[in-house]
């Protein structure tokens, strides 16, 4: 008898097992959705080991073509770990983001490769109305990128500003490029 019980407690585990890698995204998601949480994801495919979306907005910051992959190994490990890209406008950014489940709950990124417009960073940070414009190409690599409660404690890469330009009104100043 105890050797069926454990059989069957064996295939109990692995019938579980698989319920969680087969579930779906958008349930997940849909959770999140009632909970009010800040992250918004429209047209979720996949499941919530590899997914997209094509929309996820997060507060009023909208990502597009949002995709993702769970790094299974860092979550035994006790981190949520994912690779990701995504569209923002007219740029991109891809690389691997994570969080500690264990200890700090630092968030980190890797090998983060991002090409933006800056006229659409600067849109989205300053406030409305504000005289000065910004425009260039925002490239960069950021092999490290650790934050704590919104601190960067511990970054290490290249950025570039190719083309910066800035605009105070009706005059536009050349900048140059900046690494």
């Amino acid at each position: 008898m105890k050797k069926y019980l454990r059989y069957g407690l064996f295939g109990l585990f692995f019938y579980l097992l698989f319920l969680v890698a087969s579930l779906p995204a958008s349930f997940v998601l849909d959770f999140m959705n009632k909970q009010n949480a800040p992250i918004q994801p429209y047209g979720v495919s996949g499941s919530i080991w590899s997914g997209q979306a094509s929309l996820l907005r997060i507060n009023q910051l909208d990502l597009e073509r949002f995709s993702w992959e769970t790094n299974i190994l860092a979550l035994l490990l006790g981190t949520a770990e994912f690779g990701f890209k995504l569209n923002y406008g007219t740029g991109k950014a891809s690389g691997d983001v994570g969080l500690n489940l264990v200890g700090s709950k630092a968030i980190y990124f890797d090998d983060l490769d991002l090409s933006l417009s800056v006229t659409e960073i600067s849109n989205l940070l300053q406030p409305a109305g504000s005289p000065l414009d910004l425009d260039g190409a925002l490239t960069g690599n950021i092999k490290n990128l650790k934050l704590e409660n919104g601190v960067v404690i511990n970054a290490e890469g290249v950025i570039n500003w190719k083309k910066a330009i800035a605009n105070l009104g009706a005059e536009e100043m050349p900048l140059g490029d900046f690494k």
